[in-house]
């Protein structure tokens, strides 16, 4: 998968879909959606590595929904 890829990305497999059948000499392509899930973060110090880590990268990731 490519750093950076979101969740709901749509990403094609060429050559790795359904198997050639009669008249076709080539496979299909596999397309496949991404959906990524995030461990739950149940202690402190994580949580703080977190904020630490957004302090850093500052991001907004929901930008692109309000254009």
């Amino acid at each position: 998968m490519p750093p950076g890829t979101s969740s709901g990305a749509r990403l094609r497999v060429r050559g790795r879909g359904v198997p050639p059948t009669h008249g076709h000499d080539v496979a299909g392509d596999l397309i496949v959606e991404t959906q990524l899930v995030l461990p739950a973060v149940a202690d402190e110090r994580s949580k703080a590595l977190l904020r630490e880590f957004a302090q850093l990268n500052p991001v907004d990731v929901r930008a692109h929904l309000f254009r």
